[in-house]
């Protein structure tokens, strides 16, 4: 029988009723008939809170949690996580858990005493997922709604079906189908990032139809290290968001541009000449800002428009 690790930090398959009372991981688990028929479980309880209150800092923590769990005798991890931030937290775990082993991320989009509710399933199958030997090498995925999701292209989609997350770039990577995971898409090992820290001093900045530079001088007047540009389309950018990005350029403060659509690359030629902005891809800016913070730390002091392009190549 495999053995999996489940880390549990909260959220809504946490949540139980009365005054925002959210369970310890050991009542979430269980709920859950059949679990320990699908893998030899251990629980570890890495925190109890809402995700909305979960940090880059935490994610990055739990990510090297993780890791040094999957560094001993366990065939896979599984973490339990509120839905408002979970595909900003299985981006970071992609980015931070080496190795081939399947680190999982599922939740609920339901309390425990709604009608319908789902996290009890969605937990079990992501521990059936992390237990499959054909888990490995896919890098940090998130399970729930029976689908499997990649953690590099998966985004919440809806605030509050049970449908909530889907991946716009790329598709769902997998069902699981009764009790047994099925993949569309060939194994693609993770990249971590080589980075002992965060620089979590990193701004989102969307661009809309007249659009200035006020927000992006206000990220540098602010004390920001990197700034993350949601541009439109391939990499059009209003003209008055030109200075903005000047500045950033003397003061040494990183872009990095990514397009504000749910998928595709950007093409930003000339403001990576003019202003050594930096080509995001194809990653949405949430995930973008994650992987800058993991990128400055790793840069040290040589944090030039030629070393940061080579974390986002």
């Amino acid at each position: 029988m495999a053995k999996v690790t489940i880390l549990t930090t909260g959220g809504t398959i946490a949540s139980r009723p009365g005054a925002g009372r959210m369970a310890h991981g050991d009542e979430v688990l269980g709920t859950v008939p059949g679990l320990h028929e699908a893998a030899e479980i251990v629980h570890e309880e890495f925190c109890v809170v809402a995700s909305s209150q979960m940090t880059p800092r935490m994610m990055f923590n739990l990510g090297k949690r993780a890791g040094e769990v999957l560094s001993g005798d366990v065939d896979g991890v599984v973490i339990t996580h509120g839905t408002d931030t979970m595909e900003e937290t299985v981006y970071m775990l992609d980015m931070v858990v080496p190795g081939p082993k399947p680190v999982v991320i599922t939740g609920a989009m339901r309390t425990a005493e709604e009608v319908g509710t789902d996290g009890a399933r969605n937990l079990l199958e992501a521990v059936q997922v992390a237990a499959s030997p054909q888990a490995r090498s896919r890098g940090a995925m998130l399970v729930l709604n029976d689908e499997i999701h990649l953690g590099r292209f998966v985004a919440k989609v809806h605030s509050s079906n049970p449908r909530a997350f889907g991946s716009p770039a790329q598709g769902r990577a997998g069902e699981v189908h009764g009790s047994q995971p099925v993949f569309y898409v060939p194994q693609s090992p993770r990249k971590p990032v080589p980075a002992d820290d965060i620089v979590t001093d990193v701004d989102l900045v969307r661009l809309y139809s007249g659009a200035d530079d006020r927000l992006i001088k206000a990220c540098v007047a602010g004390g920001a290290r990197g700034v993350v540009v949601e541009v439109m389309g391939k990499g059009n950018v209003p003209r008055g968001i030109l200075p903005g990005l000047d500045e950033c350029r003397k003061a040494g403060v990183p872009v990095v541009m990514v397009t504000r659509c749910q998928a595709g690359p950007v093409e930003i030629g000339r403001l990576e000449d003019q202003f050594g902005c930096i080509n995001g891809g194809e990653m949405t800016g949430l995930k973008a800002r994650l992987r800058l913070m993991l990128a400055l730390a790793a840069a040290g002091q040589d944090r030039g428009p030629e070393r940061m392009r080579q974390f986002f190549a």
